[in-house]
């Protein structure tokens, strides 16, 4: 359920963080994801759920002076501002 995929999120950025490095590229399905971007960007849940997310979309988010900046790719196209929401983020 979405509080399970939260925890897991929470775990997965506190090993993060004490990882050497200011990179972390995370390859996973397609709803733990946006669970992940939420909690880096403070979604509520309705905005998780209007999330739309291909196969080929891959979501950046860039983390710096307290600052979130979020951009994604759809078929290698891109950046494009934002999150894949609507006819952006569809197949």
């Amino acid at each position: 359920n979405f509080v399970d995929l939260e925890v897991r999120s929470d775990s997965f950025f506190e090993d993060a963080a004490n990882t050497p490095g200011d990179t972390v590229a995370v390859i996973a399905h397609g709803f733990i994801i946006r669970v992940m971007v939420s909690r880096l960007a403070g979604l509520s849940v309705e905005e998780v759920l209007a999330l739309k997310q291909t196969n080929d979309t891959v979501i950046r988010v860039t983390q710096k002076d307290g600052q979130t900046l979020i951009d994604h790719f759809v078929g290698g196209e891109g950046p494009k501002a934002g999150l894949p929401t609507g006819e952006q983020g569809a197949a």
